[in-house]
């Protein structure tokens, strides 16, 4: 910006505004001069009558302090802006989005009453209240200083205040400091309106406003502390949604499916007919239906989400692994033959028995595959003498799965 200065005072101008032929001189040193900068970059810039961004190229700087010839510091939350056209107009409080934030112009230097370069100071919180049982939210500067940039200064504030920069507007007229000021919690921390001032930066309802917060204490019963909105279940009914499934792990063959049955609670009430969405993250491996059917369709492994959407706007999820496979279970048959009388067993290691005379015995065959029985199993009963007389013993085949001794 040196150069501007050294070009004012090279060449003051002669009339409170500058003739056409003088403007279109300048301009024209602006713009040899603008463009070899380094600082270019684009910017977003509010239109102050629609509320949208538009597009231009800027200079962003350091914004450099000076309290006196000797003395100067960074402004480390401000930038210093030059646009390349000097008489576009920008106005206090409206708003610059670049380096993804966006910033709140403080400040601005005029060469007689066409812009010069404005200063921006970034917004590094959200404010969010209710007004008129309507949640009200806006972008803000929150500091505990306050700058004084027109002699260099700063104001250290008590641990327990807050200092906020606004747009001033038809939202942010609505925080109030009686009868009951407005609360906001920011960084973990409650906070009530202490003072307003929307008059110093303010002319023509053009400017920002500047709150002082003191610090407040958190209403667990009525603050969002999880979503920073003071106040919500004084005009919210506060939901406590849990999200429950039949299944936490799925494992299927390839082409086989599973149901998913999932249900929601909202403080202990089952909720009728919610609308659950069901979701995949690899498709190649498996597909899941809007029921909560799930196919395997080839070998590997794959995420189920299963969520809900609250009437608090907040999405509650549960995940389901599943592992599909293309292996057939291998075998493990084992087969069993029981007495229908367990008392006829000689001991606990179940491998005799003993039969009196006259009496007898109903065995049963079982035929199990890794400890699942097998269904419709048939089996060969034969019984060996082991060179004894054959009339010591009867033997009867009763069915396919049963014998008598």
């Amino acid at each position: 910006m040196s150069d501007y200065k050294y070009y004012k005072a090279t060449k003051p101008l002669q009339y409170s505004t500058p003739t056409d032929q003088y403007k279109e001189e300048f301009q024209q040193f602006i713009n040899d001069s603008f463009y070899d900068s380094s600082d270019i970059m684009d910017i977003e810039l509010e239109d102050h009558l629609t509320g949208e961004f538009l597009s231009i190229k800027a200079r962003v700087m350091k914004y450099i302090v000076r309290k006196s010839a000797s003395n100067s510091f960074i402004f480390d939350d401000g930038k210093e802006i030059a646009l390349p056209d000097f008489s576009v107009k920008v106005y206090l409080g409206d708003r610059v989005k670049f380096s993804g934030y966006t910033w709140i112009i403080i400040n601005i230097n005029n060469i007689n009453n066409n812009i010069n370069t404005f200063v921006v100071r970034r917004c590094n919180s959200i404010l969010k209240w209710y007004d008129n049982n309507k949640l009200q939210e806006i972008v803000c500067s929150a500091s505990n200083k306050i700058a004084n940039l027109d002699i260099g200064t700063f104001v250290q504030l008590s641990q327990d205040e807050l200092n906020i920069i606004v747009k001033y507007d038809a939202i942010s007229n609505t925080i109030k400091r009686s009868p009951t000021p407005t609360r906001f919690l920011l960084n973990h921390q409650a906070w009530s309106v202490e003072s307003i001032d929307n008059i110093t930066n303010v002319n023509n309802n053009i400017g920002y406003t500047t709150i002082l917060l003191k610090s407040n204490t958190i209403n667990d019963d009525l603050d969002d502390i999880e979503n920073s909105i003071a106040d919500r279940w004084k005009y919210e009914d506060k939901h406590n949604y849990i999200l429950n499934t039949n299944v936490q792990n799925i494992n299927i063959d390839v082409g086989k499916t599973f149901q998913i049955v999932a249900d929601v609670l909202d403080n202990g009430k089952e909720i009728i007919n919610p609308i659950i969405l069901y979701s995949i993250n690899n498709t190649d491996i498996a597909k899941v239906d809007s029921d909560g059917s799930v196919i395997g369709l080839s070998e590997g492994d794959a995420t189920v989400s299963i969520s809900y959407l609250g009437l608090d706007n907040q999405m509650y999820t549960k995940t389901v692994n599943c592992i599909i496979s293309n292996e057939e279970l291998q075998r493990n048959y084992t087969l069993e033959v029981t007495p229908y009388d367990d008392s006829y067993w000689d001991d606990d290691t179940h491998e005799s028995i003993t039969i009196r005379d006259g009496d007898s015995c109903e065995f049963n065959a079982i035929l199990k595959d890794n400890s699942n029985i097998v269904d419709n199993a048939r089996f060969d009963f034969n019984i060996d003498y082991n060179g004894n007389a054959t009339n010591i013993l009867g033997f009867k085949i009763n069915s396919d799965t049963k014998c008598t001794v």
